[in-house]
């Protein structure tokens, strides 16, 4: 599967959503949710945590549970790499 998708623009969302007030307030999920959201094309309204993703015209899923702590930024951004294939 390919995606445009790359690892500055994937860092550069993390970057910005970490300095957002209420990141250190929101669990693991909210974060994930924050994050894919800012990845999707932000459609308020849209985007549902519970269906596939779709980047690219390409339909991606994510488990959740399966993602490291989001605080860990090198191990999350890797994971993230893994599932877009993006090299890294």
């Amino acid at each position: 599967m390919f995606h445009t998708v790359s690892l500055l623009t994937i860092e550069q969302i993390y970057n910005f959503l970490k300095e957002s007030p209420n990141f250190q307030n929101s669990t693991q999920f909210e974060r994930l949710k924050g994050f894919f959201f800012e990845l999707h094309d932000h459609k308020i309204g849209e985007f549902k945590a519970h269906q596939p993703l779709n980047f690219n015209k390409s339909w991606l899923v994510v488990d959740a549970v399966a993602a490291p702590n989001f605080n860990h930024k090198q191990l999350f951004l890797k994971w993230l790499c893994i599932r877009f294939n993006i090299p890294v």
